[in-house]
């Protein structure tokens, strides 16, 4: 579509354009003559989020935007929930039945019959409480959520223009620019109403907020203190278990105690081994000086006076033995005790020693100088095996106790190093819940601080309402009157596929134009003139064709016949063939006209020479032209025959006699679609003749004719002029037409 032709639609169709526009402005008009007037007032809350400070702050955490935002969209939600409207409806509801609805302040005086109609006395009763806003609203609450319709659910719920949801929902809650704070603005027909609207908006917002922060935290705060709780207790259970443990078994240090014992079994050890070699040495001197005594003194009569004195000394090494050998028992006795036994023991040596002297001397021969020593030694031997054979003895003794503490000591230890597992894996948890407590606190603090909304603009009064948008709208209302038929118009222009143009026809049928011939409507006398002009020219471009077509093809034939054909019945063939036969007959060219007699014009036609020849059911086995007229009729004396044809989709045509003509055109209106069916119409038709066929476009509009003849001459204003040469950027020469 180019933009001449756009001008063209527009300009042929301004007056409906116009009416719709006016209509439209019309219906504005009259439907906002009775416009209320609005006051607008707004609130603007900061929220902190970004430019608030909090505990986090103090540690250069960085702003998370994202969440930022997604926490201001929140926000907002909750600000517009339905829950929250639901509420605002009716807290205010409440105030202005308990105070507001005498108030010049909160009602205008011209307002308050709106507020007396909206609910009847006896609803009026069922929850007013004047002493108690609380109260009220509560009332309000419970009469709007039973199931049943009442008068408080139908206001709270409808249109009403102050205390329905339908007005209530108006308000606009929204993001202040890229800051952090949320503006709240309302419109209503009241300014104290609309303030009231606010302030109690802000008030339910601030209060649901911190109801939602301290939710939100709340579950996870109670979570880590029930498992610190828990932990502490079971840290405490493991505890007490190592405390009863090391108690009952009386362990003061066990790795300490453990260590301690080891080294003094090897020193027990290491004595053992000692004492056994002195008792092994002792032993063995023994033998041998028996040996060497042996015939010379009684050893048994010795042994007998002595032995008493042997076993007390033997008793008193054993306790000396004890005593040295374990020492950490030494706190049980006196030190002195040591040195008593010790001397007594000296003591008793010395008794021994001189009963065995006296006994010595008794049995003493003249050579018994030599058996004294021999008995000396013999009883110092003696003496030091029973000291050794007691330590050993002891040390025996001792050993077997190691064994029984090394055979407590042994699992003491597994079990301890269980038990301090787990109190390390009870303590690390509880010290990880216990942080995980601290910090859910910390940031439940950190919550509610940063939660904290403040109101940087409180709503305030409007004095004034705002201007009227009632000239807005009939305007946009206008020019919506405009926009919508012209857009139709074109969409229907666009979506034309009718064969209008010669262009469109060619692409649609993908025959060659041969002619246009324009549409002839008029009624004035200059329009009767233009049509005049068109038909002229368009006939004259057609026989032009026709000339050229046949100079090309060197057609000789007398008579040369013209087939005009259609797919469709009415396509026009009989006013091409009038037009084409006068135009001739102004030539000196003599006319034939055949002519179906189904398809005769309702009009006369124009050549005297017409023959109208008979469809019949063996139309089809015509073989030659001469079959369809009278056989005193000359062919050879006419110079040109028009064959009109029946429709080719209506009726068979004769194949020998429409290859007789020199030139086949196919008639075709421009306000008709173009299908499959035409289209394999003429197929058969061009492969049945083996000629090609020409389009002859019947009722063709001015405006596109100028594809054919160009510019049309037809006189216009000068901005007419001025629009088509602008829309077809032509702004040289001097055309005026």
């Amino acid at each position: 579509m180019t933009l001449v032709h756009l001008l063209r639609l527009l300009s042929k169709n301004a007056g409906t354009i116009f009416l719709c526009a006016f209509l439209s402005a019309a219906l504005i008009f009259w439907s906002t003559r009775k416009e209320q007037k609005a006051y607008t007032s707004y609130t603007t809350i900061s929220t902190g989020l970004m430019s608030g400070y909090n505990l986090e702050s103090s540690q250069g955490a960085r702003k998370d935007y994202m969440s930022t935002n997604n926490e201001l969209e929140t926000l907002i939600s909750m600000a517009a929930s339905y829950e929250t409207q639901q509420e605002l409806a009716a807290k205010l509801l409440a105030f202005y039945l308990v105070e507001g609805h005498d108030d010049e302040q909160y009602l205008l005086a011209e307002n308050r019959k709106i507020f007396d109609e909206c609910l009847p006395a006896n609803a009026i009763n069922l929850v007013l409480d004047t002493t108690s806003l609380d109260n009220t609203f509560e009332n309000i609450v419970m009469m709007r959520d039973r199931i049943d319709e009442n008068d408080i659910n139908k206001l709270l719920n409808g249109d009403h223009p102050f205390f329905g949801l339908e007005q209530i929902s108006t308000l606009k809650i929204e993001r202040d620019g890229k800051s952090d704070q949320i503006k709240m603005a309302y419109t209503t027909a009241d300014p104290g109403v609309c303030k009231k609207t606010l302030e109690i908006l802000t008030e339910i917002f601030e209060a649901k907020h911190q109801r939602t922060k301290k939710f939100q935290s709340a579950d996870v705060l109670e979570f880590f203190e029930k498992a610190t709780n828990e932990s502490s207790a079971v840290l405490a259970g493991k505890e007490d278990a190592l405390l009863n443990f090391m108690v009952g078994n009386k362990i003061i240090n066990y790795y300490e105690q453990t260590r301690f014992i080891a080294a003094k079994k090897e020193d027990l050890d290491e004595l053992y081994f000692k004492e056994l070699m002195n008792l092994a040495a002792a032993d063995s001197t023994l033998s041998n000086l028996e040996k060497q005594l042996k015939g010379k003194v009684s050893l048994a009569e010795i042994n007998k006076q002595i032995s008493q004195k042997n076993a007390d000394l033997v008793n008193l090494s054993s306790k000396i033995a004890r005593m040295e050998i374990l020492p950490f028992d030494s706190s049980e006795v006196e030190s002195s005790k040591l040195d008593y036994l010790r001397k007594k023991a000296n003591l008793l040596e010395e008794e021994l020693k001189n009963a065995a002297s006296a006994t010595f001397l008794v049995n003493q021969t003249p050579q018994g100088l030599e058996t004294k020593n021999l008995l000396s030694s013999w009883l110092n031997a003696i003496i030091q095996l029973e000291e050794a054979n007691a330590k050993v003895e002891v040390i025996r003794e001792r050993k077997k106790e190691f064994e029984e503490i090394y055979s407590r000591f042994a699992p003491w230890g597994s079990k301890l190093k269980r038990l301090e597992r787990e109190i390390d894996v009870a303590e690390r948890a509880y010290l990880e819940n216990l942080h995980s407590f601290n910090q859910a606190r910390l940031h439940q603090y950190n919550m509610l601080m940063s939660s904290n909304l403040k109101i940087a603009d409180p709503p305030f009064y409007p004095a004034k309402p705002a201007k009227s948008k009632r000239g807005m709208f009939i305007i946009l209302g206008f020019m919506v009157g405009l926009l919508i038929p012209t857009g139709s118009i074109i969409a229907v222009d666009l979506m034309d596929n009718t064969l209008r143009h010669p262009t469109q026809a060619k692409n649609e049928t993908g025959l060659e134009i041969a002619g246009t011939i324009p549409k002839l409507v008029a009624a004035g006398k200059e329009e009767q003139v233009l049509e005049s002009f068109l038909k002229k020219r368009t006939v004259e471009q057609l026989l032009h064709f026709i000339q050229f077509k046949l100079r090309t093809a060197g057609t000789k034939d007398q008579p040369i016949i013209l087939s005009l054909g259609s797919t469709r019945e009415k396509e026009g063939k009989s006013f091409v063939g009038d037009l084409l036969a006068e135009r001739l007959e102004l030539l000196d060219k003599k006319v034939l006209r055949l002519q179906p007699s189904q398809e005769s014009s309702f009009q006369e036609p124009l050549s005297k020479n017409t023959i109208h020849y008979q469809v019949t059911e063996r139309f089809t086995e015509t073989a030659s032209i001469r079959d369809l007229i009278p056989e005193n009729t000359a062919l050879e004396s006419f110079d040109y025959i028009l064959l009109e044809l029946p429709g080719l989709l209506a009726s068979a045509y004769p194949i020998e006699v429409i290859n007789q003509a020199n030139l086949h055109f196919l008639v075709s209106r421009s306000n008709r679609t173009w299908n499959a069916a035409d289209s394999n119409a003429v197929r058969l038709y061009q492969e049945s003749t083996g000629k090609e066929m020409y389009l002859i476009l019947n009722g063709t509009q001015s405006e596109a004719l100028e594809e054919s003849l160009g510019e049309i001459p037809k006189k216009r204003s000068r901005v007419r002029r001025f629009l088509k040469k602008a829309a077809s950027l032509n702004f040289s020469g001097k055309n005026k037409i």
